[in-house]
């Protein structure tokens, strides 16, 4: 892993990745993709993913949080 990342899993997410767990396992493992909607499976075949649920943003969970705006330079218009 070269990421680490923490989030809450509500009842009704264990019970979904309880049920889901077949489908999506491969080797005994499930991924699960972490991005600022929620978290997703991701089906082992084809990458396609599978909304698991919403995932409370944390200090530690740098990949919910949105995105900062880069300030651009401005460049002053020279004579020539």
């Amino acid at each position: 892993m070269s990421k680490n990342v923490n989030f809450e899993l509500t009842w009704d997410m264990v019970e979904n990745l309880v049920k889901f767990f077949p489908r999506y396992a491969k080797d005994g493992v499930v991924e699960i993709h972490c991005n600022n909607m929620g978290l997703w499976f991701v089906n082992p075949e084809n990458g396609a993913h599978q909304f698991l649920g919403k995932a409370p943003e944390t200090q530690n969970n740098l990949s919910t949080n949105q995105p900062e705006r880069v300030k651009q330079k401005k460049n002053k218009p020279t004579l020539n």
